[in-house]
């Protein structure tokens, strides 16, 4: 479990997540590889390292839901 969780809405994150997300329920884990077009595509992150067409991985632990 992370020491900084994120807390977000479903809607406010990349489609990879938006897809991905629902599928677990409280307490699963999982790693993703978000190709580029369900994160930033070919423009990339505004303000972020993020560069166009980046391809993104994650594991992931959700830890609650609302």
């Amino acid at each position: 479990t992370s020491a900084n969780p994120l807390t977000s809405k479903l809607s406010d994150l990349i489609e990879g997540w938006q897809i991905t997300l629902p599928k677990i329920g409280v307490g699963g884990k999982i790693k993703i590889i978000v190709p580029s077009r369900y994160a930033y595509g070919e423009s990339g992150s505004q303000g972020s390292v993020i560069g166009p067409n980046t391809i993104l991985e994650f594991d992931i632990e959700l830890i609650s839901k609302k």
